[in-house]
C-alpha cells in the first residue's frame, strides 16, 4: 500500500508567502485589502499556524495571485497542492488562466 505525503494548508501557505517575499503577515493583510479581502491579521496567524483554513475559494485565488504578483514563480502544480491541502480541489481552466504558472 502506498500514501502520499500531503503537506498542511499552513504549510504551503507560509512557504509561498516567504517564497514570494512578502516577510509579515501585515504586509499580506495590506496585499488582500487591495484585492478587496479584509482580514485582521490575527486570522492569517491562525491559517499559518494551521488553527484555520479559509472557506471561500476567492481568498485561495487571491493569494495565488498575490504570490505570483510578487515574481513568485508558480506551477500548476504547486497551486493545485495549495488547494488541496485545503480540500479545494483543483485550478479549474477559468483560474489557471487569471493566474501567472507554469
Amino acid at each position: 500500500m502506498h500514501f502520499e505525503l500531503v503537506e498542511s494548508f499552513s504549510f504551503h501557505f507560509k512557504t509561498l508567502r516567504l517564497q514570494a517575499g512578502i516577510a509579515t503577515l501585515t504586509e499580506l493583510t495590506k496585499l488582500l485589502a487591495e484585492k478587496g479581502f479584509i482580514y485582521e491579521e490575527s486570522l492569517l496567524s491562525h491559517w499559518q499556524r494551521d488553527r484555520k483554513v479559509p472557506k471561500r475559494r476567492e481568498i485561495f485565488i487571491a493569494l495565488l495571485k498575490i504570490f505570483s504578483e510578487k515574481n513568485q514563480i508558480l506551477t500548476h502544480d504547486t497551486c493545485n497542492q495549495f488547494l488541496a491541502s485545503a480540500n479545494q480541489g483543483h485550478l479549474t481552466t477559468k483560474e489557471l488562466d487569471s493566474l501567472k504558472v507554469k
